[in-house]
């Protein structure tokens, strides 16, 4: 499927592209990338402190930068349904290319403040809300969106099955509808006119030690967000073993029975 697999043939850092790429398109249109990391470097002052795994992780042949236009042609716009919810606190996002791959990846998450959930097993103070967008690198169409579903389920949907809202900067933004109070997505459909709202975008590589300090060491699978294409095939964004019990059967309930507006599986994206 295009978008899904790596380049056939194309296995060096420096392998050639054919035409001229989304990001390097934008940047002849006068904006260049801030903070550029390859995988044979870091930005991370990384000590024994949970992160160094993380940056490990990057494989020598991914860059991730922090381009704020790329990433603000592409970022997903939210919508929901309540007024009691609060804002997300920041989008905070990557850009991630690599000649391995047919397609570039802004990969970002909603922060919240916290987590209401149906019970004290799914609440808590802090959340963050994965979802990438995968873009043809030559063309600049986006190809599938990968998302959190409720408690950090994999789900995902191909670009005719979710509302692309065309900009200015020539790029496509999915719209994802949240889903309170899990703050968990749901894709809206192509043929709902309604365009939802973009945040304000943060740099995931001055966050990532932060979070990863404050607790997501303990959760967020290692190789995530530094290698956004294991996404495509990973079931959820937990690290092995980081669950209890009780969460991967209420994860096993949500999406059986569809509870809180989500799916079951097979229906709008969901992961088999």
């Amino acid at each position: 499927m295009p978008g899904d697999t790596p380049r056939d043939g194309d296995s060096e850092c420096n392998g050639s592209r054919s035409g001229v790429s989304r990001r390097e398109f934008l940047r002849t249109s006068g904006v260049a990338a801030a903070t550029v990391v390859g995988g044979t470097s870091t930005a991370s002052a990384a000590t024994n402190d949970g992160t160094e795994a993380y940056w490990d992780a990057q494989p020598e042949h991914v860059t991730v930068s922090f381009d704020r236009a790329a990433i603000e042609a592409y970022q997903p716009r939210l919508l929901w349904d309540r007024y009691d919810v609060a804002d997300p606190i920041s989008y905070t996002a990557l850009y991630a290319e690599s000649p391995e791959w047919d397609t570039d990846v802004v990969a970002g998450f909603h922060e919240y403040a916290q987590q209401e959930g149906a019970t004290a097993q799914d609440s808590h103070a802090g959340d963050h809300e994965p979802s990438y967008v995968f873009i043809n690198s030559d063309t600049g169409d986006v190809q599938r969106v990968v998302y959190s579903g409720y408690h950090w389920f994999q789900a995902s949907v191909t670009r005719d099955q979710i509302r692309l809202v065309q900009n200015d900067a020539g790029g496509e933004n999915p719209v994802l509808r949240r889903v309170p109070p899990w703050n968990h997505h749901l894709p809206t459909a192509s043929g709902i006119d309604r365009t939802g709202r973009a945040f304000p975008v943060e740099s995931m590589l001055d966050s990532l030690d932060a979070w990863l300090v404050n607790g997501m060491s303990g959760s967020l699978r290692v190789d995530q967000p530094l290698n956004p294409w294991k996404m495509l095939n990973a079931h959820d964004w937990w690290q092995d073993d980081a669950m209890s019990t009780i969460e991967i059967w209420m994860q096993q309930l949500y999406v059986q029975f569809g509870f809180g507006n989500v799916p079951n599986p097979g229906e709008t994206g969901w992961s088999e």
